[in-house]
């Protein structure tokens, strides 16, 4: 498994049912009204049982998925740090319009400020900190599924493994 060359191309390449992201403030800022990302256990788990009902050999590289884990680590990251930008740099005291005398300037400053950190007729989620936050949760909630795959991938070869060796061993002793 070849490794994205950044964050962003690992975004790209992660997976069709990964939500779509803007990943500056400024797309942030454009975005409008955001829908938090749908949890992707479920779709994971859905396409893989798609897989094996249709009659393919399902396969699995647990070295090519440890990369894959790795890769969601480093998204997460990215994904926190710009979150923590958008805390800092969207959110302003004073946008220097007479806000503290112009109703609609104050009016203004209220929207922005919401628009940053969620409040007042924007929901959390969709603020900028909000969605971030919930593609956070996507990206760590597909992590963990790749990670609970793997484990039982691990643990059930295994356990096949001390199977077939002491089967090995039961027809040693039989000759």
């Amino acid at each position: 498994m070849s490794t994205p060359g950044n964050v962003d191309d690992y975004l790209t390449s992660l997976t069709t049912s990964a939500p779509s992201t803007t990943t500056t403030l400024e797309g942030l800022l454009s975005a409008g009204t955001a829908t938090p990302p749908v949890a992707p256990a479920p779709a994971l788990k859905r396409t893989i049982d798609q897989y094996i009902e249709s009659g393919q050999d399902l396969t699995m590289d647990p070295d090519g998925l440890q990369e894959v884990i790795a890769n969601c680590e480093k998204h997460i990251r990215a994904l926190s740090d710009l979150q923590q930008r958008a805390r800092d740099e969207l959110y302003v005291e004073s946008l220097g319009i007479g806000e503290n005398g112009f109703e609609p300037a104050k009016q203004l400053l209220t929207k922005y400020q919401h628009k940053a950190r969620g409040g007042g007729s924007i929901p959390e989620q969709s603020s900028a900190v909000g969605y971030i936050a919930s593609l956070i949760t996507w990206v760590t909630d597909f992590r963990d599924a790749l990670q609970s795959a793997r484990n039982a991938y691990l643990a059930t070869d295994a356990a096949t493994d001390g199977k077939l060796g002491s089967i090995a061993i039961a027809i040693a002793i039989d000759q």
